[in-house]
């Protein structure tokens, strides 16, 4: 599954389980960071935390492709066992948490709730969640297209034709919706966008094309397509050098922060290669492994809830009398340890929910998708 650990030839690659968790980690960034730093108080802080969290989603969809690509689709057994094991669990936990969450927004701790003919529309494929569960849509349509992409893609080995996909996918999916953030920083706002729609897999979601991007990137990883570049320029042209240059957009009070950004994109997989070099590290420290290991396992139950139970635990907090942003009542560095053990304390009470709701064998398999 996507959000649950798949073994590779029998063997555990706790490099996943790291970048499962680093994902879930951004996500979480991305949804609290208002709780605790504001643009105009922590403009810096601010900046850099909007930059690094935007790679949470695209990890997730690298990671599809990663351990679930390169698969015998040909195989009848095999891809029935694909339809049951994988596509099937993530339809019904969408639609669980479609409903779940709508009632949950009653608790008014998040969000107020939505229109029940909103959730209905969204339950039918008919029309779009309007929140954060907008990311399940799009890992169906992915999953549902995989096996014929994974099929074109080994039997199609034309390289003329691979290229001339492979430049299509690359104009349509980041270079050509990069054209407008670019422009916007010179105050203009060109009328520009790709006719070619790439998402042949995809759903109307924020990135459209990119996330055939990032699917065949992370099977290109997995085919060791990246492993001729240096880890030392990697670092410097894949990671540090698009976070400087985006972090300085950020800073100076524009947004470029899409998934579709050339820089993202370069960002995501540059992060997602790097931390596949780190598995004989990983392997090297059984401590390490076993934590990062069960927080991966709860990693989807923690995207369905963080968003609820941080609202919650911001909830109480304000109730004390703290500043809002809380980080406005500390200095930089106090603010970002507390802020942290806010992420913890999300994970954490997650997972106590979730300790709840998985000894129900349906609920754990078909809600939290753990298998």
């Amino acid at each position: 599954m996507l959000f649950c650990l798949e073994v590779t030839r029998g063997i555990r690659l706790y490099s996943m389980d790291a970048t499962r968790v680093l994902a879930m980690i951004l996500v979480i960034i991305v949804h609290t960071r208002y709780y605790f730093f504001a643009p105009d108080v922590h403009s810096s802080l601010f900046a850099m935390l909007t930059v690094v969290g935007t790679v949470g989603v695209p990890l997730f969809v690298i990671l599809t492709g990663y351990l679930m690509f390169d698969r015998n689709y040909e195989d009848n057994t095999y891809l029935q066992k694909y339809i049951m094991r994988n596509l099937l669990p993530l339809i019904t936990a969408y639609e669980f948490w479609n409903i779940t969450w709508n009632i949950l927004r009653y608790t008014h701790v998040v969000e107020n709730p939505q229109k029940w003919s909103t959730i209905i529309k969204a339950a039918l494929f008919m029309g779009d969640t309007l929140s954060a569960l907008w990311y399940l849509p799009m890992t169906i349509a992915l999953y549902l297209g995989m096996p014929i992409l994974s099929i074109a893609v080994h039997k199609i080995t034309l390289s003329s034709y691979q290229k001339l996909l492979f430049i299509a996918l690359i104009l349509s999916g980041t270079i050509i919706p990069s054209f407008i953030p670019l422009f916007s920083l010179f105050g203009h706002t060109p009328s520009i966008h790709s006719v070619l729609k790439m998402n042949i897999f995809g759903a109307s979601v924020w990135g459209e094309s990119v996330w055939m991007i990032y699917l065949l990137s992370g099977y290109a990883i997995y085919k060791g397509i990246l492993k001729f570049i240096k880890t030392s320029v990697l670092s410097v042209l894949g990671i540090i050098l698009p976070i400087g240059i985006m972090y300085g957009i950020e800073y100076s009070g524009h947004h470029v922060q899409h998934y579709d950004f050339v820089l993202v994109v370069l960002l995501s997989i540059s992060t997602f290669e790097l931390l596949t070099r780190g598995e004989q590290l990983l392997q090297s420290n059984s401590v390490l492994c076993a934590l990062i290991t069960s927080i991966s396992k709860i990693s989807f139950g923690v995207y369905m809830l963080h968003i609820f139970v941080g609202g919650a635990i911001f909830q109480l907090l304000k109730a004390t009398g703290l500043d809002i942003p809380i980080g406005k009542s500390f200095s930089g560095l106090l603010s970002i340890i507390y802020y942290f053990i806010f992420i913890a304390s999300i994970v954490i009470t997650s997972q106590i929910i979730m300790l709840i709701l998985r000894k129900n064998k349906l609920i754990r398999r078909y809600v939290l998708l753990m298998k």
